[in-house]
Order: structure tokens, then sequence, then C-alpha cells
């Protein structure tokens, strides 16, 4: 029951972590350094699909941690970290004096 609630609640935590990331970095920083947040999910999430696409056949076994760190946590934070960063990023210029 453990790794099904693992399992379960990763994607939820991951998304959350990232909008709460994506939200803070376009709200304190410009767009171009908030940028490196995405940049920096997106080579960790290569290097797992790199990962994977080079399990040989018998070792199946050994994709499942990078499948599950890829699906379950980079693509939701991923995900999360772009919704934040739009909107942190409107909070930042609305707050702007005209």
């Amino acid at each position: 029951m453990e790794l099904a609630s693992t399992l379960a609640y990763l994607p939820l935590a991951a998304t959350l972590a990232g909008i709460l990331a994506g939200l803070a970095a376009g709200r304190l920083f410009v767009l171009r350094r908030a940028l490196w947040l995405i940049a920096g999910l997106s080579l960790v999430a290569l290097v797992l699909i790199v990962q994977l696409a080079t399990v040989t056949e018998g070792h199946e076994a050994e994709a499942f941690q990078p499948f599950v760190v890829l699906t379950g946590a980079l693509f939701p934070a991923l995900f999360g970290a772009i919704v934040g960063l739009v909107g942190g990023n409107a909070l930042r210029r609305r707050a702007l004096p005209e």
C-alpha cells in the first residue's frame, strides 16, 4: 500500500511544488532568469529519457525508477513550473507602477 500511495501522491506533490517554484520565480525574477528553472527541469528529464532509452533486454526492472521519477515527478513539476511562471510573471507586471 505504501508504494501505491506514493505513486498516487507523487504527481500531485510535484505539480504543486512546480507551481509554487514557478510562481516564486516569475514573481521575483525577470523572465529570462526564471526560464532557467524550466531549462534545469528539462535537462534532468532529458537525462532520464536517455537512461530509459539505453535499458537493454533483460534489464527492464532497472527502468522502473527512472520511469516513475520522469512521469510522476519531473513532468508534473515541469508543467506546474510553466503555469506558475506565467502566473508569477503576470503578478509581477501587475505590481509594477505604470
